[in-house]
């Protein structure tokens, strides 16, 4: 049986490829953990495959932080955590720009997708 926060395989791949890209731009394992709010020692043994433990929690970190999703909408990336706050948000019924793109965001693709890189 499966653990109920585990990652599934496509979204470890996807977490390494991240972390991959991460590195190449921010050109070292501190920079990458000051963003995480992760030791370095934990950025740098994942990398590598040799974390001591189950490494779920740093690939999900890298999931959150460095995952985009394309915003229909606003025809722009946005991070999980943004479109998540959109679309799950009460209807803005004060603005009606926001309240177009609320509308927009129930019928969605992405929606319920991002819960840290399900793709």
């Amino acid at each position: 049986m499966a653990k109920r926060n585990a990652l599934t395989e496509m979204q470890r791949r996807r977490a390494r490829d991240l972390l991959e890209q991460a590195l190449a731009k921010y050109g070292s394992y501190q920079a990458i953990a000051s963003l995480l709010g992760i030791s370095r020692a934990a950025v740098s043994t994942v990398r590598r495959g040799v974390y001591p433990g189950d490494d779920t929690n740093v690939l999900r970190a890298v999931l959150r932080r460095f995952s985009r999703v394309e915003c229909p909408y606003l025809k722009r990336d946005l991070d999980p955590d943004e479109c998540r706050s959109i679309h799950s948000a009460p209807a803005p019924s004060h603005n009606p720009l926001k309240m177009e793109h609320w509308r927009a965001c129930r019928g969605c693709p992405h929606r319920g997708r991002w819960e840290y890189g399900q793709e």
